[in-house]
């Protein structure tokens, strides 16, 4: 069976619904089926999609609400969506209840570690004081930095190299881990670009891999890998 992946659509602007299709030609270059999940779906129609699918997805964006991990929000800060922070957080508590594979990518990174607990950097540039630029939007096709990935991690069984290139389109990070998380993958700096709960097919990078899927092999193996896991759980469903 061809496995389904729910993704969080991430741009809600001028009453309309948009996604990069990168993520989509990821997705579907992976060989699963990407469904898109609408932001005014209601809690029964989120379990609903759920059953149907394989694997979550969380996607990029705009920042998480600082409240979320409870700080308050700083002029450094920048936009954040509540209603879909409680979207994204209504998903994971019940992927999670379903032992469903997730993949969180840049916004979906962060968004599990706070759901489980953990904290930000509300800007890295600022909070941090590091000399890596890791906002660097404008180069998302290229790889601009190292990762070291971890030896023993599932992104390290994926990916099959202790190094790799990633683009970097963020200006914030985490600070401290969530419960259960461990780091996966650090920039140059130290800060962690790659986390996954261990024994468990949930896992996210700070990166966008989709943006270079068609011209980066480790970043295609992070979508080929999380999906076979995601139609291994859907198999044994």
């Amino acid at each position: 069976m061809i496995p389904i992946i729910a993704m969080v659509c991430p741009s809600r602007e001028e009453g309309q619904y948009r996604i990069n299709r990168d993520y989509l030609n990821a997705v579907l270059g992976a060989g699963a089926v990407p469904v898109l999940i609408p932001p005014c779906a209601g809690d029964g129609q989120l379990d609903r999609l759920l059953d149907l699918a394989d694997g979550l997805l969380l996607t990029g964006g705009g920042d998480l609400s600082p409240a979320r991990y409870g700080q308050s929000t700083h002029e450094w800060c920048g936009r954040i969506d509540p209603e879909r922070d409680e979207e994204e957080y209504a998903l994971l508590g019940k992927a999670f209840g379903r032992g469903m594979p997730i993949l969180g990518i840049c916004r979906g990174f962060q968004t599990l570690n706070c759901f489980l607990g953990g904290t930000l950097y509300q800007d890295i540039a600022v909070e941090m004081g590091t000399e890596v630029k890791h906002d660097q939007g404008d180069r998302r096709r290229e790889k601009v930095h190292e990762v070291t990935v971890r030896e023993g991690t599932l992104l390290r069984s994926i990916v099959g190299s202790g190094s790799i290139g990633v683009n970097t389109c963020h200006h914030q990070g985490i600070r401290s881990l969530g419960k259960g998380l461990i780091a996966s993958a650090a920039a140059p700096d130290g800060l962690i670009e790659g986390i996954e709960l261990p024994g468990q097919p949930v896992m996210a990078v700070q990166w966008h891999p989709e943006a270079l899927f068609a011209s980066v092999p480790e970043a295609r193996a992070i979508f080929t890998g999380w999906i076979g896991l995601a139609a291994a759980k859907g198999a044994r469903a």
